[in-house]
């Protein structure tokens, strides 16, 4: 009897954790609904930015800063999708994001006395990437080109 119940609460776990474990649903939204929820995460983003950052101004301190606001930018964003003239100006944005996101991951992933080097080897990524983000998110409208960046 105790055998059979442990078994159905084991099965009753791994089925919510299953569920639980694919994160938010995906999310559709129209044009201005998209903007709106843009202008929101890149806000949320550049508070994290400025708390990351503090009161450090060596070039490196920036960049980690910046990961870090595109961190918390896309986890706003990442469960949305978009349709509508703006869907592939969104779709390159995020995938470009994530592009820069991986740059600037190698910078904080190397050790302190490193990241220096891996800075100067990742920045032309890492600026391309930042301005091909700012000109998708143009294109999705022009009320972001003051938000997002």
């Amino acid at each position: 009897m105790h055998r059979t119940f442990a078994v159905a609460l084991v099965a009753a776990i791994a089925l919510a954790l299953a569920g639980c474990g694919s994160g938010e649903r995906t999310e559709t939204v129209g044009s201005t609904q998209l903007v709106h929820r843009l202008v929101s995460a890149c806000r949320a983003g550049e508070r994290a930015g400025r708390a990351a950052l503090g009161r450090r101004f060596e070039r490196v301190s920036f960049v980690l800063a910046q990961r870090e606001s595109l961190r918390t930018t896309m986890d706003e964003i990442d469960h949305l999708e978009a349709t509508g003239p703006a869907r592939a100006n969104y779709d390159a944005y995020k995938r470009t994001v994530q592009t820069r996101l991986e740059a600037l991951d190698k910078v904080a992933s190397a050790d302190e006395a490193e990241r220096r080097a891996v800075l100067a080897r990742e920045a032309p990524a890492i600026s391309e990437a930042q301005a091909r983000a700012h000109g998708l998110v143009v294109g999705i409208s022009e009320e972001l080109r003051m938000q997002c960046f």
